[in-house]
Order: structure tokens, then sequence, then C-alpha cells
């Protein structure tokens, strides 16, 4: 038989195959450290607007008139609920029952626009904070996006 040089044609499915699973091992691993770096990111919010709302409860304790709570009161916050993000729907399930035996004006609707008026920057303009001034509960990230989508006004 004549030597060939050369690369044959399984030897090259073979390497193709392995490039294939690598790659995809790669996207795999990219994919779960956005998810981590984007909860990541709604945990330090939370604790920055968590952080915020004590130091406004103790104000307005204080004085209500000079330390109004800060956020837009909604009559229905529990429309809201299903579309935060990162909360499994035992966890939805609870809050909503814990809103609803509770009073309405202990909860508003935090934007980043409001939430630099309750002394915190840095606020993901896409994100959106349930607050609880009765607790110093903070529930979000809200997925306004889809609650847009679902809630044409």
């Amino acid at each position: 038989m004549k030597n060939k040089s050369g690369v044959s044609i399984i030897t090259l499915v073979v390497t193709i195959m392995i490039i294939i699973i690598l790659a995809s091992i790669a996207i795999f691993s990219g994919r779960e450290s956005i998810d981590e770096t984007s909860r990541t990111k709604i945990d330090v919010e939370i604790g920055n607007i968590k952080d915020a709302v004590a130091r406004r409860m103790i104000d307005n304790a204080r004085n209500s008139l000079t330390y109004p709570f800060i956020g837009d009161k909604v009559s229905d916050i529990t429309v809201y609920i299903p579309y935060i993000v990162y909360l499994s729907d035992e966890q939805k399930d609870a809050l909503r029952a814990k809103v609803i035996a509770s009073s309405p004006d202990n909860y508003r609707l935090l934007d980043s626009a409001t939430a630099v008026s309750l002394g915190v920057d840095g606020i993901n303009e896409r994100n959106y904070y349930i607050i609880d001034y009765s607790t110093g509960d903070v529930y979000g990230a809200i997925d306004m996006e889809s609650y847009l989508k679902d809630n044409p006004s």
C-alpha cells in the first residue's frame, strides 16, 4: 500500500465534534454566569433599597409630613406579583396572601427615578420593586416589560 499523508475524513469529523461539544459547554457556562450576575445585581439593589427604606421608616416615624413614604401608591399592588423575577410560585402566593391580609397603604411601587428620591442611586431603570413600609421588606425586581405587554392601558 501507498503511504498517504494528510487528514482522514474520520479524524476531521471527530475533531469537529469535539470542537462543537467544547463550544456548547462554553456557551452554557457563559449563560449561567450571566444569570448569576443578573441575580447578584438585583440582590445588591434590593439591599440598597432596604437600607434606604429603613432610614425612611425611622424618619417617617419622627415626622411623616417631612418624610413621607417614597414610591407610587398603587390601588392593587398584587397585579405586579406574578412578574417578580427570581421568586418561586410558592413565594409569590405567600406574598400575595400577605399583601391581601395587610393594609394596602403600606405598599409602594419603586422605580429608578423614585429610588433617587429615596437616596438610592444606580438602580437599573428597567427594574421596579415593591416596598412594604410596615416591615421594610423589598420585593423585586418586577419584569415590567412583560407586565406592560400583558396589561396594555
